[in-house]
C-alpha cells in the first residue's frame, strides 16, 4: 500500500514480481477485464490436446452432463472436467434435500410399477387402481421412508414428518391421475426403469450429428395397446415454473435434452412403434401434476429435431474448444445457482462479471444458446 501511496503501480513491486504474488495479481487484473480469461473458464489454448477432450464420446454420457454446460459451463468444468464434488456433512441437514426427496419417490413408484407387472395388476385403460393396490403403495412408501432414515438423509424429525405427509398426499393423487393418463393413451403396457447404453441388452443411444453415445433410465414408458404409440415420461418431484419455457422452446435453450435423447432411446426400444412422444411429468401438487410440453416433446417433428439437433451440437462444440463461462443465470437470485454444489466458489458479484464477459468472441458459441433471440422468436409465434 506506501508502494501505491508514492505512485508505484502494485505490479512493479519486486514482491509481485515473480512467484504467488505475481499470479494472485494477474488472476485479479484479468477477472475485472471485459475478456474471457483463462482465469474465467477460457481453456481453448489448451482445449485441443486436452485429455478430457480427447475422452468425449469414447463412453456413453447421460443427458444432464450435456444439460449442465447448457445451464452454466463453470459448473460443468468444475464437475466434469476437474471431477470435483461437494462434502457431505449428514450432521448438517435440516430437512430432506430436492435430489434425495425426488429419487426417493422415484424408488416408490419403480418398485409399484414393477409389482403390478409381475402380477399382471395393470389396471385396463381408463381403470382405476383398486383399495388393495393403494395399500400396497402405501406400503412400499413406508417402507422407503424407513430406508431413506437409515441412510440419514432425511433431516430433523419434525421436517420430516411434515414432508412424509406431503408425500404420501401425492402418491396417492398420483395413482388417479396416473389413470386418467393411461386412458388418454390407451395404455396396454407400462414400463418402469427402461434401460439404454447400460450393458447387457440395453441399446446404446448414439446422436447423428456428434457421434455421441448416450446412456440413462428412463422413469417411465406407456405403450398403447396397439403399440403403435408410445410415450416417454420422466418423473419431477418439484415446481413445474423451472420447465414453463417448453412450451415456447422444446429444448429450452439447451437445458432441456433429456427428452430428446429419451425419444431416440424409445425409438430404438420400440421399433415397431409409429408415433414416440416425451414429456416432465411433476407428481406432486406444488409441480400440480402437469406434464410438460403440454403438447409433448414429438423427436418426429422436423422443427424439433432440428431445433434438439443443434443444441446439442452447439453444447459439444463449446465443450470440445474449451469455452467453461459461469453463468448464474438472468434473475437477481442467481438462479442457475440456487442447487449448484459450487456456488461458494463464485464471486458474490458473479453477475456483474458475467455481464462483462459475455461480450467476448470467445463465449458467442455459449451465448448463441444461452441467451437464443430465436428460439425467443419462435416462441412468440406460437
Amino acid at each position: 500500500m506506501h508502494w501505491r501511496r508514492v505512485g508505484y503501480r502494485a505490479a512493479s513491486h519486486p514482491l509481485a514480481a515473480e512467484g504467488t504474488l505475481a499470479r494472485a495479481n494477474a488472476l485479479s487484473g484479468k477477472r475485472l477485464s471485459r475478456g474471457l480469461t483463462e482465469f474465467d473458464g477460457n481453456l481453448s489454448e489448451a482445449a485441443t490436446d486436452a485429455r478430457y477432450v480427447r475422452n468425449l464420446g469414447r463412453q456413453p454420457m447421460s443427458p444432464t452432463r450435456l444439460e449442465t454446460w447448457a445451464t452454466c459451463p463453470f459448473k460443468y468444468f468444475l464437475g466434469n472436467v476437474l471431477q470435483l464434488a461437494a462434502l457431505e456433512k449428514p450432521e448438517d441437514i435440516t430437512v430432506i434435500s430436492p435430489l434425495e426427496r425426488g429419487s426417493l419417490v422415484h424408488a416408490i413408484l419403480e418398485k409399484f410399477i414393477v409389482e403390478a407387472n409381475a402380477q399382471d395388476a395393470l389396471p385396463s385403460p381408463g381403470s382405476p387402481w383398486s383399495e388393495r393396490d393403494h395399500q400396497r403403495l402405501r406400503a412400499i412408501t413406508e417402507d422407503e421412508f424407513r430406508s431413506a432414515e437409515v441412510r440419514g438423509v432425511t433431516g430433523k424429525y419434525l421436517l420430516w414428518e411434515m414432508a412424509k405427509q406431503d408425500i404420501r398426499e401425492d402418491l396417492a393423487r398420483f395413482l388417479a391421475e396416473e389413470s386418467q393418463l393411461r386412458a388418454d393413451m390407451h395404455t396396454g403396457r407400462v414400463l418402469a426403469e427402461a434401460r439404454f447404453g447400460l450393458g447387457g441388452e440395453s441399446p446404446e443411444v448414439e446422436d447423428p450429428t456428434t457421434g455421441l453415445r448416450f446412456r440413462g433410465i428412463i422413469d417411465r414408458v406407456d405403450i398403447s395397446a396397439d403399440g403403435e404409440s408410445v410415450l416417454v415420461t420422466d418423473y419431477k418431484t418439484g415446481s413445474s415454473s423451472p420447465y414453463s419455457a417448453l412450451d415456447k422452446d422444446p429444448i429450452d435453450r439447451g437445458k432441456r435434452l433429456q427428452l430428446g435423447i429419451y425419444s431416440l432411446a424409445a425409438q430404438r426400444l420400440f421399433p415397431n412403434a409409429t408415433k414416440v412422444r416425451a414429456a416432465y411429468w411433476f407428481t406432486s401438487a406444488g409441480g400440480g401434476f402437469k406434464l410438460l410440453p403440454s403438447e409433448y416433446f414429438d423427436i418426429e417433428d422436423s422443427d424439433t429435431a432440428q431445433r434438439f439437433r443443434d443444441g446439442v451440437s452447439t453444447v459439444v462444440e463449446g465443450i470440445r474448444t474449451g469455452v467453461f463461462p459461469a453463468n448464474p443465470g438472468s434473475d437477481s437470485d442467481h438462479n442457475n445457482c440456487t442447487y449448484c454444489d459450487f456456488k461458494n466458489l463464485c464471486s458474490s458479484r458473479r453477475l456483474d462479471a458475467w455481464e462483462r464477459k459475455k461480450t467476448d468472441s470467445q463465449a458467442a458459441i455459449y451465448l448463441e444458446l444461452a441467451e437464443d433471440t430465436q428460439a425467443d422468436a419462435q416462441g412468440g409465434d406460437k
